[in-house]
């Protein structure tokens, strides 16, 4: 995904992102953009790591106004409060468009698939109890 082209739009992103979100770490594009799969109508799938909590309907708004700068619909979704599955797809197929800092951004990756690995361990052994 490195040589994946960039889009004008992450900068008003990361700008807005930055404005309104406190102690933002890092900022990921995800889905069909991060594919280069994206077509006229795609929405821009964003999501964002901070130490901070926000409610469903800051998120909301803050959504709304990114749609409004970029002129795309945009899903937004604050990984802090997201499961270990979705966390780790974004972590192993998003696209980083905004890190603060290298190493915070790689143990918290780090964390993500350790942690979803201990989840699919967890769920081998449910599995096998029940087959039994």
């Amino acid at each position: 995904m490195e040589n994946r082209k960039k889009f004008e739009f992450e900068k008003n992103i990361i700008k807005i992102i930055e404005k309104n979100i406190k102690n933002v770490g890092i900022i990921y594009i995800f889905g069909s953009y991060a594919e280069g799969t994206e077509r006229g109508k795609s929405d821009v799938d964003i999501a964002f790591y901070s130490l901070e909590n926000y409610s469903e309907y800051e998120i909301f708004l803050l959504a709304q106004k990114i749609s409004a700068e970029i002129k795309k619909e945009v899903d937004l979704v604050q990984l802090k409060k997201s499961s270990t599955v979705f966390q780790k797809e974004v972590v192993s197929k998003g696209v980083v468009i905004f890190e603060k800092n290298h190493i915070e951004r790689e143990k918290f990756e780090n964390t993500v698939l350790k942690k979803y690995m201990r989840l699919n361990e967890e769920r081998k052994k449910i599995l096998e109890n029940y087959e039994v």
